[in-house]
């Protein structure tokens, strides 16, 4: 989509099929272009006789707030047949690039010494120095949290808290850090884009 100086502001993508009408993605902020697809999708719909327009979309992404005032439905599915589409190359590279948003997420909070990460793919210390939190590797008297890579992502993604990886016995941790760990790695809103599947 374009404005009126031929600048691209967002696209979407949709279902060409004749049985539904569905946008699968919505790229853009602007409300100009929730109005367009909007519009488009509501003159498909009537095209098809479909009585409604199906959205793929996360429940907090932009288009998904504004459409509210037109009496949005929203439905979550979780798939029981799959596992997390990521892998972690570097384990301390990704720790380290996500240290602002740790260090965000624990604001005000006191926390314990610290603690070691173990996986199948490497081990970090966890701790906190000036309120900032450190990750390094040296090797710790801290409690250990053991966790492998699949179930990793699934917390770095928000898809699973760590309160539901310990229940699932899919990672091990000593009950004192629990409130530390549910801090730093909360539940999410998680999006598969529809795009994405296979």
């Amino acid at each position: 989509m374009l404005d009126e100086r031929k600048r691209a502001i967002g696209y979407f993508a949709y279902d060409s099929e004749k049985d539904k009408c569905c946008a699968s993605e919505i790229g853009g902020t602007d409300v100009r272009i929730f109005e367009t697809v909007l519009g488009f999708l509501a003159s498909r719909a009537i095209k098809l006789r479909r009585e409604e327009i199906t959205f793929k979309l996360p429940v907090d992404h932009p288009f998904s707030r504004w459409a509210r005032q037109f009496g949005l439905k929203d439905a979550s599915a979780y798939p029981g047949n799959g596992n997390a589409m990521a892998r972690i190359a570097d384990l301390q590279a990704c720790f380290k690039s996500l240290v602002s948003e740790l260090d965000a997420r624990f604001s005000g909070f006191t926390d314990p010494a610290g603690f070691r990460l173990v996986t199948d793919i490497g081990s970090l210390h966890f701790s906190r120095a000036r309120g900032k939190i450190v990750i390094g590797e040296q090797v710790s008297r801290a409690p250990i949290v053991r966790i492998d890579q699949n179930h990793l992502t699934q917390l770095l993604m928000g898809y699973k808290s760590p309160t539901d990886l310990m229940l699932a016995g899919t990672m091990k941790s000593p009950q004192s850090i629990q409130p530390y760990l549910e801090k730093l790695f909360p539940l999410q809103t998680s999006q598969m884009w529809w795009s994405d599947r296979f």
